[in-house]
């Protein structure tokens, strides 16, 4: 149902709108290598002890909230050179960016810092060069020789605070680029009347079934965003598990990418606005 409603909001802004934005396999995949969840890391210097008197807050429908208030890529991406004057360029005219970057002699400025920003895992998926001479806390990286990440312009940000390395070593893999914009208005009035509908129905005796469906229903509008558009067969035969060899992966992603009604992209940056938020 909620499927249905947001399909019907952006309609009303504009279907060859979104579809003019839909990236091609290449840039998919690299949105894939920078997609990242929520962050969420214990401080490594308060790790197995007790501690009394202490306070909390939480971030109220985090999502929802950078859906409605932050910018997002708006166009389709655009393959740029890979030089830092170029990256600076970019950065300093508001566009939105997602490149890879080899870091060289990588550490932490402050060692004080409880919460590295940077995963191992992200790292070394299939296809990354493994880090090397790296120095690992729990899944977060506190020190590497040589470290490549796929990441967003905002992910850099996050990494420009709390790391160093070594300027004259590291390079720009590969750097895209497209252009910042709000999204769709009637998208972001479906996510605020949704959250209107959550909040009301909070803490209502009587009404926990319907509490639960409207937090679902507000939590599925990033989840549509981040759906995988294409994933490989896999065949099983006699107790084996293998590839589908005759799977053309280029040509199925053609045909999903003609009917997608959201943008992977906003996925990505999504995530992004979040762990930034989070890290203020």
């Amino acid at each position: 149902y909620i499927r249905r409603r947001v399909k019907q909001a952006l309609a009303m802004w504009s279907h060859n709108g979104v579809q003019s934005m839909q990236s091609d396999l290449r840039t998919y995949d690299r949105l894939r290598e920078a997609f990242r969840g929520g962050d969420t890391h214990t401080n490594r210097h308060w790790a197995r002890h007790i501690i009394a008197d202490v306070w909390s807050y939480d971030r109220s429908s985090s999502y929802p909230d950078v859906i409605v208030h932050c910018k997002f890529p708006m166009t389709k991406f655009r393959e740029e050179e890979c030089t830092f004057k170029r990256l600076q360029f970019l950065l300093d005219n508001g566009r939105a960016v997602l490149l890879k970057i080899r870091f060289v002699d990588l550490e932490l400025k402050n060692p004080r810092i409880g919460n590295p920003y940077i995963p191992v895992a992200k790292c070394v998926e299939p296809g990354f060069k493994k880090p090397k001479n790296v120095v690992v806390d729990n899944g977060r990286v506190l020190a590497a020789r040589c470290c490549e990440l796929a990441m967003t312009d905002i992910d850099l940000e996050i990494i420009s605070q709390q790391y160093k390395w070594d300027w004259d070593k590291t390079t720009i893999e590969w750097m895209e680029s497209a252009r910042y914009g709000y999204l769709p208005q009637p998208l972001r009035d479906l996510v605020i009347d949704l959250y209107r509908v959550k909040t009301s129905l909070k803490g209502v005796a009587g009404h926990e079934i319907q509490y639960a469906h409207s937090k679902g229903e507000i939590n599925s509008c990033y989840g549509m965003m981040c759906q995988r558009l294409i994933t490989n067969p896999i065949l099983y035969n006699n107790g084996n598990w293998k590839p589908d060899p005759n799977f053309n992966r280029e040509a199925e992603y053609e045909k999903i990418r003609k009917s997608a009604f959201l943008n992977y992209a906003w996925a990505v940056w999504v995530t992004s606005w979040a762990r930034k938020r989070l890290s203020e």
